[in-house]
């Protein structure tokens, strides 16, 4: 367990530094970095775990480990980073280009929760296109 949890650890750092090495590399915003590549790497152990779950027909734990993680996500790590270190910005740019694509999702998970309370393929494949919209649109913003 011990070395697991250093493996864990040293592979956080790889990651986090990697991820800033490249957006450099490129002239990206260390913004950006955490937005797709850091997201991109956080996501996979998320997505394993809600398809295992689907596939063995338990999509309540998919749902409640979608939502659980996004509320973890921005208070306890928000809130760490916060008490870590005291000021930190991040520009209007940004954040306008980044809560229309989250006001979008929550509104559609909440007209399908409305609607039938079911995800169906159509509403999958809608935000499966939302987050290629946003990768897309986010790289742009970010390379011009």
């Amino acid at each position: 367990m011990v070395l697991g949890g250093a493996a864990l650890v040293a592979g956080t750092f790889l990651l986090v530094y990697s991820a800033i090495e490249l957006a450099e590399l490129f002239g990206l915003s260390q913004f950006y970095a955490g937005l797709t590549i850091m997201a991109l790497g956080c996501v996979v152990p998320e997505v394993a775990v809600s398809v295992a779950a689907a596939l063995h027909g338990e999509q309540e734990i998919s749902i409640g480990n979608v939502i659980g993680d996004n509320i973890i996500t921005a208070t306890l790590v928000l809130g760490l980073v916060a008490l870590i270190k005291w000021h930190f910005t991040v520009s209007v740019e940004e954040i306008l280009t980044t809560v229309p694509f989250m006001i979008l999702v929550t509104f559609i998970l909440f007209v399908m929760n409305r609607r039938s309370h079911k995800i169906t393929k159509p509403w999958s494949i809608l935000m499966l296109a939302i987050a290629i919209a946003a990768f897309i649109i986010e790289t742009f913003n970010h390379v011009a």
